[in-house]
C-alpha cells in the first residue's frame, strides 16, 4: 500500500480527439478503460483522485475529483494542480488510457529509487511521464517552468534532470488514443 502522504491521480481531462470520444469510458474486456485501471490501482493506493474537466461523467466511480484549472493543459498542468490544491508529498499520475497499468507497476514506481524527486516509467517508445510518480519538491520548479510559458515534461526535465530516475519496462506500454489502437489492444487481452 501507498503511504498516506501521496496520492495516485487518474488524468481524465483530455479531448480525446483522435480516438473521436472519452477514451476512458471505452469499453476493454466487459468494463471502461478507467473502471480497469481504478480497479487494479485501488489495491495499492489509499489515496484516489480523478484530475477531469468532466466530473459528471465518473460519478459512478463515486471518487473524488480534482477539475482541471487550466482545461487541456496537458499532464504537467495537472500535476502542478494536484500539488497546489492538495496536502499530499507525493503524487503517483497515471493516464486513463493506460488499460494495462496494474498494483505490480504502481508498486515498482513507488519502490523504485524512492528518494528520487521524480521516477518515470519507460518502455521502448521513451519516457512516459504519464505513468510515474513525483515529488512535492518539484512543485515550485514546474511552478516556475509553467509561468514562464513550459508545457512538456521533456521540456522540464532538460533543466531539472538531477532528480529524475526512470524506470525501465521489459514490455511496451500500450496507450490507447485510436480506435484502432484500442482494437489492437482487445485483441491482445483476449
Amino acid at each position: 500500500m501507498l503511504p498516506s502522504s501521496s496520492v495516485l491521480a487518474l488524468l481524465c481531462g483530455g479531448r480525446s480527439s483522435r480516438f473521436g470520444s472519452n477514451k476512458a469510458l471505452a469499453f476493454v474486456d466487459g468494463s471502461t478503460m478507467i473502471e480497469r485501471i481504478v480497479q487494479q490501482v485501488q489495491k495499492v493506493a489509499q489515496n484516489l483522485i480523478l484530475v477531469t474537466n468532466t466530473p459528471q461523467e465518473y460519478a459512478f466511480l463515486n471518487l473524488p475529483c480534482l477539475i482541471d484549472s487550466k482545461p487541456y493543459a496537458g499532464p504537467l498542468a495537472a500535476l502542478l494542480m494536484v500539488f497546489e490544491k492538495t496536502f499530499y508529498e507525493h503524487v503517483v499520475l497515471v493516464a486513463c488510457d493506460m488499460p494495462q497499468v496494474n498494483q505490480e507497476t504502481i508498486h515498482a514506481l513507488w519502490k523504485h529509487v524512492p528518494t528520487a524527486d521524480a521516477c518515470v516509467m519507460r518502455d521502448a517508445a521513451g519516457p512516459q511521464y504519464i505513468l510515474a510518480r513525483y515529488s512535492r519538491r518539484l512543485a515550485k520548479p514546474l511552478s516556475e517552468f509553467v509561468v514562464a510559458g513550459g508545457k512538456s515534461f521533456k521540456d522540464f526535465f532538460q533543466f531539472h534532470s538531477s532528480g529524475l530516475v526512470f524506470l525501465d519496462s521489459e514490455k511496451k506500454i500500450p496507450n490507447v488514443n485510436t480506435e484502432r489502437e484500442l482494437k489492437e489492444y482487445q485483441c491482445f487481452v483476449i
